[in-house]
């Protein structure tokens, strides 16, 4: 014999449907809210991490533009440079200058691969490679594509700050970061006296990035703006994991 439904019954099964459905909505509300908050707090400490990086990498940057700077206690390179510029004498003299200016103000931690010293009217007057078969002579006499059009683009422009560029040595396979510093007068006219290149392994920045990418699924790509391709930190799988994942430092 069926239990007929009386009104005790009706109101006992909807209470223990509205305190189901009301557990039911508070585990899934605070799923939500905590999803949230572990996103937040993610994106927090990636944002921190990212920070962090910065900061060391500008720290690598000003540490190179500094020893780049202290060329300019080479009194007789840069008078010799002075009186070039202006009387168009010759600097066969300085060729090893620049083996002898590297090997004194540039570390071992640095990875510097390679340094070139020119002239106003883009002619060497000295360099410095730590291999001369894989890394050319002169950077506008290479026999693969070494991004020279850059350098010449930015010491015949306008633009007095150190630029940062780079290229693939194909020779070498290594990726390589530029360093361009212009060189001039102190003096009201700052009349230009040539430009120092300095190539440096991608090695000593991406060991710096390395530091902040904990899992295989981070890519940082590092690239100069308004440039060709930069290097990235290696991951398992870099052609999925670098979708996206942009951020301007």
């Amino acid at each position: 014999m069926k239990k007929r439904w009386t009104m005790r019954r009706a109101l006992l099964v909807l209470c223990i449907a509205s305190v189901v459905f009301a557990l039911l909505l508070q585990t899934f509300l605070f799923h939500q809210s905590l999803r949230r908050q572990i996103r937040a707090e993610s994106i927090s400490d990636h944002e921190i991490s990212l920070n962090k990086m910065q900061t060391d990498l500008s720290n690598f940057i000003h540490t190179i533009r500094g020893e780049m700077l202290t060329i300019y206690s080479e009194q007789d390179l840069i008078a010799a440079m002075r009186e070039a510029a202006e009387k168009d004498t010759d600097m066969k003299d300085y060729y090893w200058r620049s083996w002898y200016f590297a090997r004194k103000r540039f570390t071992k931690e640095d990875q510097l691969l390679a340094m070139y010293l020119y002239d106003t009217k883009d002619h060497l007057i000295s360099s410095y490679r730590y291999n001369s078969v894989t890394y050319p002579k002169d950077i506008y006499k290479a026999e693969y594509d070494d991004n020279s059009e850059r350098v010449y683009d930015y010491v015949h422009g306008k633009r007095t700050d150190l630029m940062i560029s780079g290229y693939h040595n194909s020779a070498a396979k290594k990726d390589i970061v530029r360093f361009v510093l212009k060189l001039h007068n102190y003096d009201a006219d700052r009349n230009a006296l040539g430009y120092l290149v300095c190539d440096i392994n991608s090695a000593a920045l991406t060991s710096i990035m390395a530091k902040y990418v904990d899992v295989e699924q981070v890519c940082l790509w590092l690239q100069p703006l308004n440039d060709r391709g930069g290097f990235r930190e290696s991951v398992q799988n870099p052609e999925t994991a670098c979708k996206g994942c942009t951020k301007s430092l």
